[in-house]
């Protein structure tokens, strides 16, 4: 690949190593803080006592959102394309929320109906984000064998 070329909207664009791993890192603290908050919210602010179970964990729920960011700076480390990142961040705040959820499930109690149906739609749209990240690489692989053998040809002809 040539220096000077300009990337098209379609290719992958990385960070310089050091910021991807300084991204990695901060993603990696910010991830370890969103679980610790998710297990113990009440370290940020307490609001006493939650009225009801539903209550009780979807305090944490949001703590989960901190995590799946975390994790999102350490997996993803570049920005195009868009809609990849963009499916990423989807997956992992979702995932982050669902890792929030059962961490109240299990702490603060299963009889919450309306948790259980929030568990099921999180999953689904976990699934759906993997499932089109999923689609995403092989297509994008079977694209970049397809141009790997048109230039082989190519240079062969030449």
């Amino acid at each position: 690949s040539d220096l000077g070329s300009i990337p098209s909207a379609s290719t992958e664009i990385h960070y310089p190593p050091r910021m991807a791993m300084a991204l990695r890192v901060f993603g990696a603290l910010i991830a370890m803080v969103g679980v610790v908050l998710a297990v113990m919210p009440t370290l940020v602010h307490d609001p006493g006592p939650a009225v009801d179970t539903y209550a009780a964990i979807e305090r944490r729920v949001w703590w989960g959102a901190l995590t799946g960011l975390g994790v999102m700076l350490v997996v993803r480390t570049q920005l195009k394309p868009w809609k990849v990142t963009l499916a990423h961040f989807v997956l992992w705040i979702v995932a982050g929320f669902l890792l929030a959820r059962v961490i109240g499930l299990v702490l603060d109690g299963w009889d919450s109906g309306m948790q259980w149906v929030w568990t099921i739609v999180e999953v689904v749209i976990v699934a759906l984000a993997v499932l089109y990240l999923r689609i995403k690489r092989a297509t994008t692989s079977a694209s970049d064998s397809d141009s790997a053998s048109a230039s082989d040809s190519d240079s062969a002809s030449t």
